[in-house]
């Protein structure tokens, strides 16, 4: 049978599905570059692009084994969007990079494990109205793993996270964060203001529409 595959697209997309391309961002919770790109693609490219019909955006998970908590930060986001669909996905995924400083290294290095995906499950209900204890119980060590005699089960959204993972070593795809214009690899920056993002996107999307 080979290994476990999707059984959708990878990635998160927002906009419309006429949109003529697609910005993929490969991103990292627990990154400053990502949630300084991710905030600025939210408060100005998304009202401009997405809004407008004229660009889906697509979000890829891209845990950075050098945070510790990243990869909690992006199971928590998966369960959160199996509680709570697409718009709580985007409500979470927005709190937690503007509050990613509480799940840095000097936020977290004495916390269990536990602890760790509790708060996040706390953050989920605050930010996103998905109940706390849904998005918890998707993140407790996978019981049926454990029954099947594992011993190391990783938790109810593990096969989920190594898919999106997966999805992005096969793109060779090593960093955060990374964005691809219509599935390839392109260069961008999260310094970039409003006014540069329209730069880069203007004639690409002029392009395709013509």
């Amino acid at each position: 049978m080979g290994p476990p595959l999707p059984t959708s697209p990878i990635g998160r997309v927002m906009g419309s599905p006429s949109a003529p391309c697609v910005l993929g961002v490969f991103q990292d919770y627990t990154c400053p570059f990502s949630a300084r790109l991710w905030k600025r693609l939210v408060a100005d490219v998304v009202p401009k692009y997405v809004d407008a019909g004229k660009l889906r955006i697509a979000f890829h998970h891209q845990v950075q084994p050098w945070h510790p908590t990243s990869s909690m930060c992006h199971e928590a986001a998966l369960a959160v969007a199996r509680v709570g669909g697409d718009e709580a996905f985007w409500k979470f995924s927005l709190a937690l990079m503007e509050q990613q400083v509480d799940f840095f290294d000097l936020s977290t290095y004495d916390m269990p494990r536990s602890a760790v995906y509790d708060k996040l499950s706390e953050l989920a209900h605050a930010s996103a109205g998905v109940e706390a204890k849904a998005v918890r119980e998707l993140l407790m060590l996978d019981p049926a793993a454990i029954a099947s005699g594992q011993k190391n089960p990783g938790t109810q959204m593990c096969t989920e996270l190594k898919l999106q993972i997966k999805y992005g070593r096969q793109l060779g795809v090593h960093v955060s964060p990374t964005t691809t214009w219509n599935g390839m690899i392109c260069d961008t920056s999260s310094g970039w203001s409003a006014e540069e993002w329209s730069a880069f996107l203007d004639p690409l999307i002029e392009q395709a529409s013509a």
